[in-house]
């Protein structure tokens, strides 16, 4: 439409305009689902998710115990 008109009239959103905005509130939880689907694999995540944690935690001890000469 030319610059100064009025916009078009909106009508009921159909066709890929209410896909996407359907896509774009469910696109978080796909992931979950996703790894819903998985089973097995779920479990193994959430390992390495605890074991990073747990590197985490002891690089910063570390770090900690190191800051200190007094200390060790």
């Amino acid at each position: 439409a030319p610059a100064g008109s009025t916009p078009p009239p909106r009508r009921a959103p159909c066709g890929r305009g209410r896909l996407r905005r359907v896509r774009e509130r469910t696109r978080r939880d796909v992931v979950g689902r996703r790894r819903a689907a998985r089973g097995g694999a779920a479990r193994h995540d959430q390992d390495r998710a605890r074991e990073r944690r747990a590197a985490v935690r002891a690089r910063r001890s570390r770090r900690v115990l190191r800051a200190r000469p007094g200390a060790l």
